[in-house]
């Protein structure tokens, strides 16, 4: 790779203006914190993202440069075509983690010029938005009490992030904040159903008879007892119940139907307004699975997905891609796969339910196979007939025929385990990690036995609860897709006489 020093200062003098420095810096910082944090390895970025022969940054193609017209300056201006990468969303930072890696895809040292942007979450632009996060990691009050007053809006927006409301998260407190904008302190007797205003008035004389005796001890004057307004329930206080997403039994019957349509001009102004983002030659990434996958595999996608390409323009790309995360290891840095795969041709012109197929499929195809799906698979298989016992030395042939198997169906995998040597060093710091998170026990004969109690027993299949079975069905998911084209390739092949 060539490294044009005339290139590197151009990007220089384009990052440091105002409107560019904010993105600039806090992306510089994100890629140095992920490089320190962990190992991320691409695949396919340079062959699918990286910019075909229109989109190389010649001003050759662009046409003279002296021409004139708002076409011709976009042309010089932005050489990339617009892209929308449709991703799975495995962790909350991925979209945060593609946009710092593509950008530098070619390394430090060789930007790639496009800016990314991405849809998140609308809550994120709600002041508390910190402290749920935060409340999830067991943070203490104090921390979580300050966090629920600081606004994370100025940094989304400046980082290009657009919101896009899912309905099943929308909470009351969104709600209520909407309404105080809108239609003034209403009374919450105009707002909920008597089963949720009792819910309020109970946790209202809880927080009276919990400060009382601390007003009688000091002097002051008891509060007077009045209705519940809109701002009186948006504090610290009633977060459990604020937080709760909205049902058709917390309102009004007049109230909830107007929220209905007000969610449906919401999400149509957001979907408008990503459509728009990508009309600069910009970036998009978009999950369209709508939250966090909890088992591995692609879970149902929603209609936004539809909608955004029924608005696109004709000539925006749309690649599939996915971050699979190789956390089964004792190293200090797990390794984040990024696999982007080729264009989807044709998307827009098939029925939703094809729609949903081919991009579900696409997501899956991209899959990293990593040690952590091998040695889980392996676990489970053994729990499937007795002795239940793990043989490192004879584990290691079976896996290393495994990957190379996928990767002659043309799956990603991780490029070490396609070396013996490799494979054996991955593979002992997967028998590390599952000792120590008690998967597997030493046995008498320098083996391993599988613990069943520790794989089956978790009802979830989440990540940090489960990871043998979520790891599985990552690698299932992968084996799903790969089935038909190794049906085709077994078909191809000669049969002998």
């Amino acid at each position: 790779m060539q490294i044009s020093p005339r290139r590197i200062i151009r990007d220089l003098i384009t990052n440091l203006r105002p409107r560019e420095l904010f993105y600039w810096t806090i992306g510089n910082g994100v890629y140095w914190g992920f490089h320190l944090g962990m190992r991320v390895q691409l695949y396919g970025m340079a062959e699918h993202y990286g910019p075909p022969s229109l989109r190389e940054g010649t001003l050759a193609s662009a046409g003279p440069r002296r021409a004139r017209g708002p076409r011709s300056r976009w042309s010089l201006a932005r050489p990339f075509s617009a892209t929308l990468v449709i991703s799975t969303h495995k962790r909350d930072w991925d979209p945060i983690l593609f946009a710092a890696y593509s950008y530098y895809h070619r390394g430090w040292l060789a930007p790639d010029g496009r800016r990314i942007g991405f849809a998140g979450r609308a809550d994120i632009w709600d002041r508390g938005f910190l402290a749920t996060v935060a409340g999830y990691r067991n943070w203490p009050t104090w921390a979580q009490r300050l966090l629920d007053a600081t606004s994370f809006a100025p940094i989304a927006s400046r980082m290009r992030a657009y919101p896009i409301l899912r309905v099943p998260e929308y909470t009351l407190r969104q709600y209520f904040r909407a309404l105080l904008k809108e239609e003034g302190d209403l009374p919450l007797s105009d707002v909920l159903s008597l089963e949720a205003l009792l819910a309020f008035t109970r946790q209202e004389d809880a927080l009276t008879r919990r400060e009382k005796p601390q007003s009688e001890k000091r002097g002051h004057a008891a509060k007077e007892a009045r209705a519940l307004q809109l701002s009186d329930v948006l504090g610290w206080d009633y977060r459990l119940l604020t937080n709760r997403p909205i049902y058709a039994q917390y309102l009004t019957p007049i109230r909830y139907q107007r929220l209905r349509e007000h969610l449906r001009e919401t999400i149509d102004q957001q979907l408008e307004r990503l459509s728009r983002s990508m009309e600069t030659g910009d970036t998009l990434w978009f999950a369209p699975e709508g939250a966090v996958t909890l088992d591995g595999r692609v879970m149902r996608l929603r209609s936004g997905l539809h909608s955004l390409l029924d608005r696109m323009r004709p000539d925006v790309r749309c690649l599939p891609s996915n971050v699979t995360y190789d956390f089964m290891t004792s190293k200090r840095r797990i390794i984040a796969c990024l696999a982007v795969g080729p264009e989807l041709l044709g998307l827009r012109d098939l029925e939703r339910a094809e729609q949903d197929q081919q991009v579900a499929r696409a997501l899956a195809r991209q899959t990293t196979v990593t040690m952590s799906q091998l040695g889980s698979a392996r676990l489970l298989a053994l729990l499937e007939r007795p002795p239940y016992q793990f043989d490192p030395q004879a584990e290691a042939p079976l896996l290393l025929a495994e990957a190379r198997r996928l990767a002659d169906l043309g799956a990603w995998v991780q490029r070490d385990l396609l070396k013996e040597r490799g494979l054996r060093r991955r593979l002992r710091d997967f028998i590390a990690y599952a000792q120590a998170h008690h998967l597997i026990v030493s046995d008498q004969q320098g083996g391993y036995l599988v613990s069943a109690k520790t794989i089956n027993n978790a009802r979830s299949s989440r990540y940090w609860e489960n990871p043998v079975r979520y790891c599985a069905n990552e690698l299932a998911a992968l084996e799903a897709v790969l089935q038909p084209q190794a049906e085709v390739t077994g078909a191809l092949q000669p049969t002998s006489s």
